[in-house]
């Protein structure tokens, strides 16, 4: 639900408010999920998205690599598990 806030508030042009509530989701799926967990890393995405379109880039780009290496991670011990 509150995901889903944050994309409405990106959605809408109110990037502040969508960056500090997709922040609070990241912090609520780190804790409740771990970090490792799809939501988790998915909400990270979301995140960089928000922050490429309010010209952090350098932050963006942390948070798309991190992104990455845990899908990566993520889909390299879903395929040896086969």
């Amino acid at each position: 639900m509150e995901r889903r806030r944050a994309f409405l508030m990106h959605r809408d042009g109110r990037e502040d408010e969508a960056e500090k509530k997709q922040r609070e989701v990241l912090a609520t799926e780190r804790a409740a999920l771990g970090p490792r967990d799809q939501r988790t890393v998915g909400s990270m995405s979301q995140l960089a998205g928000i922050l490429v379109e309010r010209g952090h880039y350098a932050d963006a780009a942390n948070l798309n690599r991190e992104t990455l290496d845990l899908r990566l991670e993520l889909l390299t011990s879903t395929v040896s598990k086969r």
